[in-house]
């Protein structure tokens, strides 16, 4: 009896294509986030299509003592736009004694939050990781005597489709002395977020 290919072939077929099946991920978890809110505010970088503001190449020797109490060195100014804002509707009790829908622009608090990692020990050197001497530290042109610290909400207009917050950037270090400062790459990812409660 002679057997054919095809018959010793399917078995074989069939115990890799279990094997596979055996081993294959069945399953996922996906993460899903979002935010309601009353009111929305699209936030982007005050200068069109960029995502980053370079500080540039800074010598020890343009260190000196700032605001802050730490050593500063550069300038770099850039704004926040918050555009496209809309306002949303909730139910009061008017002067009848009757629900009515009213929008809830100007009722509520709005901020743009701003987050990020800060060194150890201090509360507005941002950096990509808390360990570390150098930093970004950012100041509102409206308070330029007080570093934004983290977490920090700064008080917007809570009417209107757009406005601006002007901010400046500088590069910053935990060292006591300007020859002190040690040299390295700085990076800092801070998020800004438009809140309206």
């Amino acid at each position: 009896m002679k057997l054919s290919n095809k018959a010793i072939l399917a078995p074989i077929a069939a115990v890799v294509l279990f094997a596979s099946v055996a081993h294959a991920n069945n399953k996922m978890t996906v993460d899903f986030t979002g935010q309601i809110s009353s009111a929305t505010c699209d936030v982007d970088l005050g200068i069109s299509g960029e995502t980053s503001v370079d500080l540039g190449w800074i010598p020890m020797s343009d260190f000196s003592m700032g605001q802050s109490n730490y050593l500063e060195g550069g300038n770099k100014s850039f704004e926040i736009a918050l555009t496209q804002c809309q306002y949303g509707t909730q139910i009061e009790v008017g002067e009848d004694g009757q629900p009515q829908t009213v929008s809830v622009e100007g009722k509520g608090d709005a901020e743009l939050k701003v987050t990020g990692t800060t060194l150890s020990g201090t509360n507005e050197i941002f950096s990509s990781a808390s360990t570390g001497s150098n930093g970004v530290i950012l100041y509102e042109v409206a308070n330029s005597n007080t570093p934004v610290t983290n977490n920090q909400g700064i008080k917007l207009s809570n009417t209107g489709t757009k406005q601006t917050v002007a901010f400046t950037a500088k590069l910053a270090s935990k060292a006591k002395e300007n020859f002190a400062i040690p040299s390295s790459d700085v990076k800092a990812p801070i998020t800004f977020t438009y809140t309206y409660n």
